[in-house]
C-alpha cells in the first residue's frame, strides 16, 4: 500500500497546495490542495492514484472506512500532543520568557517563583468524546506540555476513562466547585501555588502596551480603536502558561496589599486588552486561568454549577 501522499509534481493540473494543514480525518497517504480554477476557496483531496474529490463522505467511500469517528479523533489527538502540536498540527511556539519578564519591575522580578512552585489543574467535564471538546483538550494540553508542565485534569466520574484514553493524568473532581476545591487542596498538600485552567483556552498572550488609554478615550471610540488595532502586532508577546503563571505570581507577591488570587483578561480582542490597565485590584477574576497563592478561601460548594 502507498503510505505517503502523492508528490506535488504528480498532482493533476489546476491545484495548488492548501493553506495550512490537511483536515485531521484525512488519511495520511492522501494529499490536500486547493482548486485554482474556482472563484471561491475550494479544498480538494487527492488520492494516491491522482483521483480528486471534494467531500469527506466520498473519501470514506473510496477508502471504505469511517474517518470522523471517535477512535480516529483520539488517535489524531494523541499524535498531536506527543509532538507538542495543536489540533491543526501547528508546532507550539512561545516568545522568550526574558522578553516577557522584562515587562516586570525590578522589584517584581525579584519575586519571580521557580518553575516547580506550581500545581497545574485543568477543570473539565464531558469533553473527551466529541470533536469540539477533544480539540480544546489538545490545544491546552500541548501548550502545557511544551513548557514542561504535565497537569492534573479534574473531571467528572462518568468521563474519567475517556480522558485517560487521551493520555491525560485525570482524576475525579466532581462538579465545578468541588473540582476546583480538590485542585486547591492538592496544591496546598504539595506546598505549591495552584494554577487552574479551563479546557478550551486557545493560547496565552501578553499585550505590552505603551498606549495612553486615558488620552485616547478623549479622541472618541473610532479613533481610539484605530490606534489600538494598529499597535496590536508590535505589542503582542506569545507566552507559555507557565510563564504567565510566574508573571502573575511575581506581581502578586510584590504588591501591597498582598493579593492571594490573580487572573487575566479572557478575551480574543487584542485591541481591548491594549486599552486596559496592566493590573487592577478591583476586577472580577474568572476561572479560565488564575493563580491561587496559599489562601484558605475556597469555592462555595452549595452553588451547584
Amino acid at each position: 500500500p502507498v503510505e505517503t501522499p502523492l508528490p506535488r509534481s504528480e498532482w493533476p493540473p489546476g491545484i495548488r497546495p492548501a493553506d495550512g494543514h490537511a483536515p485531521w480525518w484525512l488519511p495520511a497517504n492522501w494529499a490536500h490542495g486547493v482548486k485554482t480554477t474556482c472563484k471561491t476557496y475550494l479544498p480538494v483531496f487527492i488520492a494516491p492514484n491522482t483521483r480528486t474529490v471534494y467531500h469527506q463522505p466520498v473519501v470514506e467511500a473510496i477508502v471504505q472506512e469511517q474517518l470522523g469517528g471517535s477512535g480516529r479523533m483520539v488517535e489524531w489527538a494523541l499524535k498531536q500532543m506527543s509532538e507538542l502540536k495543536d489540533w491543526h498540527g501547528e508546532a507550539i511556539k512561545f516568545d522568550p520568557d526574558t522578553k516577557f519578564f522584562a515587562c516586570l519591575s525590578k522589584e517584581e522580578r525579584s519575586h519571580l517563583p521557580a518553575v516547580d512552585e506550581f500545581h497545574f489543574g485543568v477543570i473539565s467535564a464531558r469533553r473527551a468524546t466529541e470533536l469540539t471538546g477533544i480539540r480544546g483538550i489538545v490545544n491546552v494540553q500541548s501548550r502545557l506540555l511544551a513548557c514542561g508542565i504535565r497537569p492534573t485534569w479534574y473531571v467528572d466520574q462518568a468521563s474519567l476513562k475517556d480522558y485517560q484514553k487521551l493520555g491525560l493524568d485525570a482524576v475525579v473532581g466532581g462538579k465545578l466547585c468541588p473540582a476546583r476545591n480538590k485542585a486547591l487542596r492538592d496544591a496546598a498538600r504539595l506546598g505549591k501555588a495552584c494554577v487552574q485552567v479551563s479546557d478550551d483556552i486557545t493560547g496565552w498572550e501578553f499585550m505590552d502596551s505603551k498606549l495612553d488609554a486615558a488620552a485616547l478615550r478623549t479622541k472618541g471610540a473610532t479613533s481610539m480603536l484605530k490606534v489600538a488595532n494598529a499597535a496590536v502586532n508590535s505589542s503582542r508577546i506569545v507566552v507559555s502558561p507557565l510563564a504567565a503563571a510566574r508573571f502573575l505570581l511575581a506581581k502578586m507577591r510584590a504588591a501591597e496589599p498582598r493579593p492571594r488570587l490573580g487572573g487575566v483578561l479572557p478575551t480574543g480582542n487584542s485591541a481591548l486588552a491594549l486599552l486596559a490597565q496592566m493590573t487592577t485590584l478591583d476586577g472580577f477574576i474568572l476561572g479560565d486561568f488564575f493563580v491561587h497563592d496559599a489562601s484558605p478561601i475556597r469555592f462555595d460548594e452549595s452553588i451547584t454549577l
